[in-house]
C-alpha cells in the first residue's frame, strides 16, 4: 500500500509542473522574455527613429521607437514579421 501512494504522489507532483509550465505558456511568457539588444538609430523623414532588435525565447521582435510611439513586430512560425503591440506615448511638452 505505501508503494501505492508513494507512485501516486510522485505522479500528483509530475502533474502538478506540467500544468504550472503549461500555465506559463499559456500566459505568453516564452514572449515577454527579450534577450540582448541590437539597436541602431537613424532618420525617417523628419522623426528621429531607433530601431532595436531582440531575440526572445522563441521569436526575433523588431522595436521601432519614434519621438511619440513605439510598435513592436516580432516574427511569425514562418519566419515573417507581423504587428504584435501598438504603443502610442503623449508627450507633454
Amino acid at each position: 500500500m505505501s508503494c501505492v501512494s508513494h507512485c501516486l504522489g510522485r505522479l500528483c507532483v509530475a502533474l502538478k509542473i506540467i500544468a504550472l509550465i503549461t500555465n506559463i505558456t499559456a500566459l505568453g511568457l516564452p514572449y515577454w522574455y527579450k534577450g540582448s539588444p541590437t539597436t541602431s538609430s537613424g532618420v525617417d523623414g523628419s522623426n528621429t527613429v531607433e530601431t532595436t532588435i531582440r531575440e526572445g525565447l522563441w521569436k526575433k521582435c523588431t522595436d521601432l521607437e519614434y519621438v511619440s510611439s513605439s510598435n513592436s513586430f516580432c516574427e511569425d512560425n514562418e519566419g515573417r514579421l507581423g504587428g504584435v503591440l501598438n504603443l502610442t506615448v503623449e508627450l507633454n511638452r
